[in-house]
């Protein structure tokens, strides 16, 4: 059960992470075809959430689907027929 509620969100160019305790972070946002640019904000989103008590695997596994959702897939989405 986590302690410190955590919400995602798109806004402009940027990823916002936001707990209650009232730690935040907006990273900028890559174009939705640069996966290299994409892998490397989720792995700096994770670090954020990771350092502010994200649980693991459940907040951390919520900012990197807040990313997929919005369609900023660090691989082509399943489905598609992209090997």
């Amino acid at each position: 059960m986590t302690h410190n509620k955590m919400s995602i969100r798109i806004e402009d160019n940027y990823f916002a992470i936001e707990f209650a305790n009232g730690a935040s972070r907006k990273f900028n946002l890559p174009d939705r075809q640069d996966k290299e640019g994409i892998k490397g904000l989720a792995g700096y989103a994770v670090q954020f959430a990771i350092e502010q008590g994200a649980t693991i695997p459940g907040q951390v596994n919520a900012v990197r689907k807040g990313l997929t959702e919005r369609g900023y897939n660090i691989t082509h989405p399943r489905g598609l027929g992209f090997q």
